[in-house]
């Protein structure tokens, strides 16, 4: 349960605070000042879940001068996936991840599976980033029009904005 856990990319894998409950904090440098537009954090498998936590947002690592502060209202299940998009990216070297509330349980070993900051990039004018795909499944199917091949039809939309799609195969 060693704090690297939570940027290892390995779903298998957690950190827990060993019972520090709202003393819970993870600091960060990103190495260079950043925008950091978004942050998305996947609760420990286990009752010990976060309600509420804290980024703090520093050029310096003892956090003496916050440039801002953003409260993070986690989804506070077991495995949750909570992500939380900032009305503007937050430029700074450093951020602190800090538990402020524990689940109604009060369960003090909190920390996660994964953490991963975002950062903010220029926006496309058109969705240029958008990616389909068009997958033949192995089988031959009768209906009223007689054989036909069932496709399977992938959409990646990169973008936190929905969009509306309208599918015409003919």
């Amino acid at each position: 349960f060693v704090v690297k856990h939570i940027l290892d990319d390995q779903a298998e894998t957690e950190y827990a605070s060993g019972g520090k409950g709202t003393d819970t904090f993870i600091d960060f440098d990103f190495g260079q000042a950043v925008a950091i537009a978004a942050v998305r954090h996947v609760d420990r498998q286990d009752l010990a879940t976060i309600d509420t936590a804290e980024l703090i947002f520093a050029d310096q690592p003892d956090f003496q001068q916050v440039l801002a502060t953003e409260t993070i209202d986690h989804v506070n299940t077991p495995g949750g996936t909570t992500v939380a998009v900032f009305r503007e990216p937050h430029v700074a070297r450093y951020v602190r991840w800090k538990v402020t509330q524990l689940s109604a349980q009060g369960h003090t070993c909190v920390g996660g599976r994964d953490i991963r900051f975002f950062t903010a990039d220029s926006p496309d004018s058109e969705p240029r980033r958008d990616e389909v795909s068009i997958r033949a499944i192995q089988a031959v199917l009768r209906n009223e029009q007689g054989l036909v091949q069932p496709v399977l039809v992938t959409i990646n939309h990169a973008y936190a904005e929905p969009m509306d799609v309208v599918l015409k195969i003919g």
